[in-house]
């Protein structure tokens, strides 16, 4: 039981990941050295927010600042998304503010730094959330084809997770064959029903009557 529900856990975590990159790449999120994108689901307005090394506050109300731009700013549900072509050297600190919340909306967000890529999972309720605080250094970052690294990773994601489910079911179908009668073949036949390129090897004596 420990097993699946850890197996849970992980395909949850990795599901939303993959849908937050696939709603990026719809809405033609821009891509840069650094990179920061908020998603949420509920009919609440959540803001990100950007304090560059120079001073300058990237928001819905001043979206350009040090060469950086809040490209996707959407209300009631959405993504919003803040990137730097060519950040200069600094700190950076990332946020995100809750502009029209009525109560605990889950969000996730997202920062990308050259090469790295971390994300978050929070739940909103009346006060602003430090997401991101870091010092970038030019020379310290590696950066490749940002916008196809995003469709790699998205093809990565998916992968692990159909494996994982595959993992998944076959330890659910190893606890339901430890049981008796019906049960265990009802559990057999849905996991063949919904894997039916896959082989599976049973090794088990079900007492059906």
């Amino acid at each position: 039981e420990q097993k699946i529900d850890g197996l849970r856990e992980e395909i949850a975590q990795i599901s939303a990941d993959e849908q937050f990159l696939v709603r990026l790449s719809k809405e033609t999120a821009q891509v840069g050295k650094i990179t920061c994108s908020l998603m949420w689901e509920l009919a609440d307005d959540l803001d990100l927010h950007c304090r560059t090394p120079g001073g300058s506050h990237i928001y819905y109300a001043s979206r350009h600042g040090d060469g950086g731009q809040l490209d996707i700013d959407m209300r009631r549900g959405g993504v919003e998304n803040i990137f730097f072509e060519d950040p200069v050297d600094g700190r950076y600190k990332f946020w995100v503010h809750n502009y029209s919340s009525r109560g605990p909306v889950p969000f996730r967000v997202s920062i990308r730094r050259g090469n790295v890529v971390e994300s978050q999972a929070h739940t909103m309720h009346y006060t602003d959330i430090t997401a991101f605080e870091f010092d970038w250094v030019r020379s310290e970052n590696q950066h490749d084809d940002m916008e196809a690294n995003r469709l790699s990773r998205i093809g990565d994601l998916r992968t692990k997770r159909e494996i994982l489910e595959g993992r998944l079911q076959a330890a659910q179908l190893s606890i339901c064959l430890r049981s008796r009668g019906q049960a265990a073949l009802y559990a057999l036949a849905a996991v063949l029903n919904k894997f039916p390129d896959r082989l599976f090897c049973v090794d088990s004596h079900l007492d059906t009557g």
